[in-house]
């Protein structure tokens, strides 16, 4: 009972961060203004809007024109909720769980964007860095805070001068922000599983013949796969490694 409840929170939190990332990408107040069908543009009601559920209830289909709902809304809610449920498992309930939940959902929502746009708002680069000095101020070493900046985003850069417009500024912001979240180490493997998946993603739409080889693909949401992945299972990645065999 109490993970359906964090996962209701945490999808439903999801759900708006989905709607955000919608009314950005058209240029429209995410602030004001009920949640409307991209179809038919009712407006819609709280029982339209239960994280997943309503999704399968509704068959997958507006209630009101009928039209299919993208299956992406209920997996976004899927993410968050997961997101909600792993936070509090891991902190509990405390500031750093609140502030680590708050960094999931930035890194969500610039994923949405970026998947959408291939863009990244800067707002959300420094939201993120609000979020990694709260976390780390315990440990406001800046010394340190340069070196684990540059861990990714250094190599990042030299790409872009060897090989043109490899990848984005709003990607080389990410992952140095990254880098003071996760710490160095952490930093390499989350760029490491986002090539990983990149290159697996981008080797299908190859195969489909849904893309051409000279086609860029959004690279921010494998970032912020790794960035996830590390951000709940680095350490324990890490312990794997450091331990004697």
């Amino acid at each position: 009972m109490k993970n359906l409840c964090l996962f209701m929170i945490g999808g439903s939190l999801a759900s708006f961060i989905d709607v955000v990332s919608y009314r950005m990408v058209k240029k429209e107040n995410f602030i004001k203004g009920r949640s409307y069908c991209e179809s038919c543009h009712h407006q819609l009601f709280w029982f339209d809007l239960l994280p997943v559920f309503s999704y399968f209830l509704l068959l997958g289909r507006c209630r009101y024109c009928h039209q299919r709902i993208a299956v992406s809304h209920p997996l976004v809610e899927v993410i968050g909720g997961g997101i909600m449920i792993k936070t509090v498992f891991c902190f509990g309930w405390s500031f750093k769980m609140i502030v680590t939940a708050g960094v999931c959902f930035v890194l969500l929502l610039i994923a949405l964007n970026d998947w959408k746009t291939m863009e990244i708002d800067v707002i959300l680069i420094v939201a993120v860095l609000a979020g990694a000095l709260l976390l780390r101020k315990n440990d406001l070493n800046w010394h340190v805070f340069v070196g684990d900046m540059g861990s990714v985003s250094v190599f990042m850069i030299l790409m872009n001068i060897f090989i043109a417009s490899s990848f984005g500024m709003g990607d080389i912001e990410l992952m140095a922000v990254s880098g003071i979240l996760l710490g160095w180490q952490l930093n390499i493997l989350a760029m490491m599983i986002a090539i990983m998946t990149a290159g697996i993603y981008g080797g299908y739409l190859l195969i489909i013949k849904k893309v051409s080889r000279d086609r860029r693909i959004p690279f921010a949401p494998f970032l912020v796969l790794g960035i996830l992945m590390m951000l709940f299972y680095g350490e324990k990645v890490l312990l794997c490694y450091l331990l004697p065999r």
